[in-house]
């Protein structure tokens, strides 16, 4: 599956967790989910891992050390 990043026309992959390592295409502060590349935008938006449910969700879990 691709999407295409608003900026740009041109599809992109998303992120696959058989075949690619979290850390290199996301990081997090304070619960809110960073790219590091094009692919970790993508499936950011994609999936809108940083609506603000699941943001608080994700804060609650670093406080509890269950997050990364």
């Amino acid at each position: 599956m691709a999407t295409i990043l608003e900026d740009e026309e041109k599809l992109i992959r998303l992120f696959h967790p058989r075949k690619d390592n979290w850390f290199d295409h996301f990081e997090v502060y304070e619960g809110e989910i960073l790219h590091k590349t094009e692919i970790g935008e993508a499936t950011i938006k994609l999936l809108k891992l940083n609506d603000i449910d699941r943001i608080l969700e994700r804060v609650d879990l670093i406080a509890a050390g269950l997050f990364p």
